[in-house]
């Protein structure tokens, strides 16, 4: 299957597009069986915020907690990786900042690299913990 997207755009604000593609497979016993029915992680957003002039100040609040207690109490070393929007940047020298506070405790590392935040957990377990970052257009 192959295809064209075009999209055009104009004015000011914010857009954002999806794209999702799905394949069907004819007969359940061509799938194969994953671990994927697991669910390891619950990842959650409590506070998204665009503010300043032209929306140019993203501020977020992501939080992730294990689940999966079956297995252990805690995970091991996590990485949450976080996409952020096209023209938006969050600088590395605020986010060593953030890591070296000491606000949460289990946060080893964080990084801004191409259009994503990434953060280094030692461990995540069942409470939740959260982060909280500014990206500036």
């Amino acid at each position: 299957m192959y295809g064209t997207v075009r999209v055009n755009t104009q004015g000011v604000g914010r857009s954002m597009i999806q794209l999702t593609t799905t394949n069907y497979v004819e007969y359940r016993f061509l799938l194969k069986d994953t671990q994927d029915r697991i669910q390891f992680f619950e990842l959650m957003s409590d506070y998204v915020r665009f503010t300043g002039r032209n929306s140019s100040v993203m501020v977020m609040n992501p939080c992730v907690r294990w689940v999966y207690l079956d297995k252990s109490l805690q995970s091991g070393l996590t990485v949450l990786e976080i996409d952020v929007p096209t023209g938006y940047v969050v600088m590395n020298h605020t986010l060593r900042d953030y890591v070296n506070s000491g606000i949460v405790p289990n946060l080893k590392r964080a990084e801004f690299c191409y259009r994503k935040v990434v953060f280094y957990f030692s461990h995540v377990d069942n409470s939740k913990t959260c982060v909280n970052f500014q990206a500036d257009r």
